[in-house]
This record gives structure tokens, sequence and C-alpha cells, in this order.
């Protein structure tokens, strides 16, 4: 008789959340540095670039967790909270009218999109598409604009480029009727709808 031997489980890495509590750390830092000085780009640089690999290493690793995912979102909600209050008035006393106006647009739109999402599929709408990955790289770039003196044109490129993304979200989910955290675009939302009816009919 053979003898099964049980693999040991594997030891989840610990890399992911050491560099999201980076950017935690790094963000609240930016707080107590002026955005004249080389300190802030500096840190807020390292601080951002910890959000481009702590998700892939998680997936990588298999080390992803649910104290891993909440530690991420309370990272970036500090982080971009923290990046907002350092740029807030700069961004209120430099931005003409049309660009609060569009912000106001893609705010709209993303409220009317988690509303009917949770309505149909109760539950908050997670699909991060690749316009929104978008979104939140120039977002990212916000304090570069002012630095490079390139405000205005950045902050009207990044507002529109995520009225556009709001857009495609929504529309994703009026095209599919499902719910998958996989549709990335438009494109797909449409493939996966005339699946599904093709299963049905």
């Amino acid at each position: 008789m053979d003898e099964q031997i049980a693999e040991k489980p594997r030891k989840k890495s610990i890399i992911p959340n050491i560099l999201t509590s980076i950017r935690l750390v790094g963000a609240i830092v930016t707080i107590f540095l002026s955005i004249d000085s080389p300190a802030y780009y500096i840190v807020y640089g390292v601080a951002g670039l910890t959000d481009a690999f702590d998700g892939m290493i998680a997936r990588k690793t298999n080390s992803s967790s649910q104290f891993g995912s909440v530690l991420d979102s309370i990272a970036d909600l500090v982080f971009y909270a923290a990046m907002a209050y350092k740029f807030f008035m700069t961004l209120w006393e430099e931005l003409p009218l049309a660009f609060w106006i569009l912000l106001g647009v893609a705010l709209a739109i993303r409220v009317v999109t988690y509303a009917y999402v949770y309505v149909k599929h109760k539950k908050f709408d997670s699909i991060h598409t690749y316009g929104s990955k978008l979104t939140g790289a120039l977002t990212f770039l916000i304090p570069f604009y002012y630095i490079l003196n390139i405000l205005v044109i950045g902050m009207m490129i990044t507002v529109i480029v995520g009225i556009l993304a709001s857009l495609e979200q929504m529309l994703i989910h009026f095209i599919y009727k499902g719910y998958d955290e996989s549709v990335k675009t438009i494109f797909l939302a449409k493939k996966k709808q005339k699946e599904a009816e093709k299963s049905e009919s």
C-alpha cells in the first residue's frame, strides 16, 4: 500500500504586505513635506510604485489574503487622500471651471454605475478595466504635472480619460447581463454576452 506524503502548505510571502505598508507610511510622510521640495517627489514616487508591485507579487507567490486586500485598500485611500490634501488648493486656484464640470460628470457616471450594479447584482462594482487603470496612472502623475508646469493640460487629459473610462465601465454593465470581474473592456463584454445568449438558445 503506497503511502501518500502530504505536501506542506506553501508559506505565503510577506513581501506584498511590506510593500503596501511602505505605501501607507510614505503617504503619511508626504503630508509633512513641501510640494516644492525634491524629498516630496522621492517619497511620493517610491510609495506610489509599491502599488504596481504588491498585487502582482501577491498573485505570483499565491500570497493574496483578506488582510492584504484590506491593507491595500486602506493604503490606496490614505495615499490619494494625502496627495489631494497637499494639492487641492493649488488645483482649485489653477484649474478652469470646465475641469470641475467634467469632474462632476465623471463622478456622476460612477455613482450611477455603482448604484446600478448594487441594485442588479447586490454587490459593489469592483471591475478594474484598462481604462480605469489608465485613469489611476494619470491621477498618480498629478504632482508631476505640477512640478513640470503642465498642470492644466495634464489634469484636462486625466479627467477626459476618466470620463471615457467611467462610460465604458457603465456600458460594460449595461451590455453584459452577468457580473464578471475579468471583463476589462467593452469589447470583451459584448463577446461574453453573445456567448451567454448562444448558450441559452
